[in-house]
């Protein structure tokens, strides 16, 4: 996935040559795992949270 904008287009070294657009699938694929990453950081945020207020 493009790391500018998240549209969804490939600009890495190792597809150039190749389709510039993710599958429906590898786009759902893609997203799926940001969300999990994001829920990542949401956990730690509201642990160091509950830490601070002790």
């Amino acid at each position: 996935m493009c790391c500018c904008c998240g549209c969804g287009c490939v600009q890495s070294h190792h597809h150039r040559g190749f389709r510039r657009f993710l599958t429906k699938e590898e786009h759902i694929n893609e997203l799926e795992e940001y969300l999990a990453e994001l829920k990542k950081e949401v956990a730690a945020v509201e642990s160091h949270l509950k830490e601070l207020k002790g």
